[in-house]
């Protein structure tokens, strides 16, 4: 399945994202600081240049202030910390309260598995409670979340340390996953909507065989990554991924034809604009002006057909 890319593309302005501390460490946020959460710090603005068809800077800081615990926070709110993880308003809108008792009465339900993370599904004051694993072994917060929902709105863990590029929607984790090239291989991939990009978080705990883990993103179309001169067969050329491979930073490559080969005969998801996609610790979004965005293990890549890329 060849992508097309429509007439506007994704490409251009950068995301302005908040800071803020949390058990140690410094993670970046969404707009809204969250309920019972540190207030940010500071802004960091990745990114910058304006788009060629209009679009502007696709968001900014928007209101640091924390929520009280009985307001409505919405989508992409984290509500508070749990065991190493955030408990994040993936979907609708509801209170921090209510968000955080239920994912507390699903984590400590009876039914608990090795490592201390629900076993199954359950019923939870009415929310339908389950576990979405994400690593074939282990039971580390960036290897499993909880996924609550009811009536419309839905409620997941995350890795606390984890970087949400976009407080948008977040995708059901179970919604994308399919089987990768190596044998213990997972891969949570995806098209952009303009179908210049198929990108991807990977699990692989086996990386000399198949991908290895990380976050990575291919151009599907005849286009490249502007402003990069890599190695290719034959010589030097223009860059049609990049990726993040864990433990190191961005780096831009020549992958020929592999996104193409990989796609025909499946149909992946589509991630819209301003969706999050969060698995494994990592998370991509899409967004008309800036292009894709991905983070994984404390990097990040923003990477448009238009603009070329910037990493941290």
């Amino acid at each position: 399945m060849r992508g097309t890319a429509d007439a506007t593309g994704e490409g251009g302005a950068g995301r302005t994202i908040l800071a803020r501390a949390c058990a140690g460490l410094v993670i970046l946020l969404g707009a809204v600081a969250g309920c019972g959460l540190a207030e940010p710090p500071g802004r960091v603005t990745a990114g910058g240049e304006s788009s060629s068809d209009g679009g502007g800077a696709s968001g900014d800081g928007g209101d640091s202030s924390k929520a009280p615990p009985n307001q409505q926070a919405p989508v992409g709110t984290r509500s508070g910390e749990h065991e190493g993880c955030d408990v994040v308003v993936a979907q609708g809108s509801t209170d921090c309260r209510t968000a955080n008792e239920i994912v507390s009465d699903y984590e400590n339900t009876e039914d608990i598995a090795p490592g201390g993370r629900p076993g199954s599904p359950e019923t939870v004051q009415g929310w339908a409670c389950e576990p979405i694993l994400y690593a074939k072994m282990g039971y580390e917060p960036d290897t499993y979340s909880s996924w609550c929902q009811k009536d419309g709105v839905a409620l997941m863990t995350i890795d606390a340390r984890a970087v949400l590029p976009a407080q948008g929607s977040i995708r059901k984790p179970t919604d994308v996953a399919t089987e990768g090239g190596g044998a213990r291989e997972v891969i949570w991939g995806f098209t952009s909507p303009s179908g210049s990009w198929y990108c991807g978080l990977v699990d692989n705990p086996q990386p000399e065989d198949g991908v290895p883990s990380g976050a990575y993103c291919y151009v599907i179309d005849s286009t490249g990554i502007p402003g990069t001169d890599v190695e290719q067969p034959g010589g030097r050329g223009t860059a049609t991924a990049i990726s993040i491979i864990d433990g190191g930073a961005a780096e831009a490559y020549y992958s020929g034809d592999w996104a193409l080969n990989y796609i025909d005969g499946r149909t992946p998801l589509t991630l819209a604009y301003g969706e999050v996609l969060y698995a494994r610790g990592g998370a991509c979004t899409v967004d008309q002006a800036a292009g894709v965005t991905c983070t994984y293990g404390g990097h990040a890549f923003t990477v448009s057909t238009v603009h070329g890329y910037t990493a941290t």
